[in-house]
């Protein structure tokens, strides 16, 4: 039977579940699955490469995505520090039909900021125009 731990390191690469042997990685959903969870288990869940991983991950660069951090969309401002009030936001999105970017890019945030300010105020998503076919 192949084993793709042999060769490997146990607690670096991988750990063994003390309560059946079973072996990987990460084996919180195993422990969860099999044995009804992970409290009060009494040894390792997580392997030190998976631990490495998993925090090499959290520290990204957001910045390749073009945004400064995880959560940045403008949301984070409020509405007074933007000016983008619930009238201005309604007749800009109603009255003018601009996008949520092209109002984002006025307000300087996001169109997801701008989302998220259009469901706090509750202002509902505009139909979409139906397209003549015959033109």
């Amino acid at each position: 039977m192949f084993d793709p731990y042999l060769g490997k390191q146990e607690g670096l690469d991988f750990v063994v579940c003390s309560l059946c042997g079973y072996k990987g990685a990460n084996i919180t959903r195993h422990l969860k699955r099999e044995h009804g969870g992970a409290e009060g288990y009494p040894g390792k869940i997580k392997s030190d490469r998976c631990v490495e991983h998993l925090s090499a991950g959290a520290n990204s660069s957001w910045d390749v995505r073009g945004r400064k951090e995880p959560r940045d969309i403008g949301a984070n401002k409020t509405h007074k520090e933007h000016g983008l009030t619930e009238d201005i936001l309604r007749n800009l999105y109603i009255g003018e039909k601009l996008s949520d970017a092209k109002i984002g890019e006025r307000y300087g945030i996001t169109g997801e900021g701008v989302l998220y300010f259009r469901k706090k105020f509750g202002i509902a998503t505009r139909p979409r125009e139906k397209v003549n076919s015959m033109a």
